[in-house]
């Protein structure tokens, strides 16, 4: 999507998830076995926020990211509330969506409302700050 927005050509590289990126072409550029993966020249970056970052920093027009200090704040807020908080707690969730045996229903609903509350949190904060 950072592509795009900024009109950055690229050569997208389709992945099956399904056994892909096991593969050893994959490994070779991400032994995580995780999409997404940049690779830029002799550079391969992997982590979203890692590769939003190199892009803007590299490509800074338009800009990704707002340059006033609350608006700023508040966007890498809410990466680090979605990865250390929203992300974990969705783990549960897709092992219930893929069939995999473990959690209680209680334990579930726990979850969900935990996601709800946090987001709903977050999100607010930042709501009245968005310029589109």
């Amino acid at each position: 999507m950072a592509l795009l927005e900024k009109q950055i050509a690229f050569e997208p590289i389709a992945l099956n998830l399904d056994g892909d990126q096991f593969g050893p072409d994959f490994v070779a550029i991400n032994p995580f076995h995780r999409i997404p993966v940049l690779v830029d020249r002799d550079l391969t970056l992997v982590e979203s926020l890692a590769i939003l970052d190199y892009i803007d920093a590299k490509y800074p027009t338009p800009p990704l990211l707002p340059t006033e200090a609350k608006a700023l704040g508040i966007v890498r807020m809410v990466e680090m509330v979605t990865l250390n908080e929203l992300l974990p707690a969705m783990f549960p969730l897709t092992r219930q969506m893929l069939g995999v045996p473990g959690d209680t229903e209680e334990k579930l609903a726990q979850i969900y409302r935990a996601i709800e509350i946090a987001a709903i949190q977050t999100m607010s904060t930042s709501v009245d700050l968005r310029n589109f």
